[in-house]
């Protein structure tokens, strides 16, 4: 990893960037540059797609589902979630939205930063 995708991804679990424009901005970088740092960082593990996290979460709702005895929130495969099946509540995830370009930090990510 270069000192300038290290820096980057500390700035980003310091919550410091919502934006590619603000890490632009600070890091003096252009469209292109921000995207290969991007690439590089998936590549490694350090970022990914919200894609891939919403794959990575459902499944570790399934899990706690399959592992877990407790009645209530069943998840999105039931219908809805609530503590009862008169109480269901539509699922908060909006299939409208385009999530393609949001991208995520892995555990991985948080783990360096404690290194940093």
């Amino acid at each position: 990893m270069t000192k300038i995708e290290k820096e980057i991804l500390k700035f980003l679990v310091d919550g410091k960037a919502y934006s590619d424009t603000a890490i632009k901005k600070n890091f003096g970088i252009n469209d292109e540059e921000l995207k290969i740092i991007y690439e590089n960082l998936k590549a490694e593990s350090y970022l990914e797609t919200y894609e891939e996290f919403e794959k990575r979460e459902k499944l570790k709702k399934e899990e706690i589902i399959e592992n877990s005895e407790k009645k209530g929130c069943s998840g999105c495969s039931s219908g809805g979630c609530g503590s009862s099946n008169s109480e269901k509540k539509p699922c908060p995830a909006n299939k409208d939205n385009d999530n393609s370009k949001i991208l995520v930090l892995t555990e991985k990510a948080l783990m360096l930063n404690q290194e940093f």
